[in-house]
């Protein structure tokens, strides 16, 4: 007797460049590492925590959006740190 099973494929991705908001909203940009562009159906996989100091890790809601196949990741949060660490995590 045999069961099904499910194989998923990921593919690595490839930050883009930061930018800084005049706002002072940080924006990164990020896409699949062969050149392949992410769908709206990947997004709901996807989720970012952040850090000030590589050990305390918070979950970022609302903060990846989808624009032309590149997934943004929006900060309002580190207008007021120093230092800010990003972890995006595929489910």
């Amino acid at each position: 007797m045999s069961s099904n099973a499910t194989l998923v494929v990921r593919v690595p991705q490839r930050l883009g460049t930061s930018a800084l908001l005049p706002d002072g909203t940080c924006v990164i940009t990020s896409g699949n590492a062969d050149g392949g562009l992410l769908s709206t159906n990947d997004l709901p996989n996807l989720e970012v925590h952040a850090s000030a100091n590589l050990v305390d890790w918070v979950l970022l809601t609302y903060s990846l959006m989808l624009t032309n196949g590149q997934l943004l990741l929006y900060d309002p949060g580190s207008t007021n740190l120093p230092l800010r660490f990003y972890r995006v995590l595929e489910r």
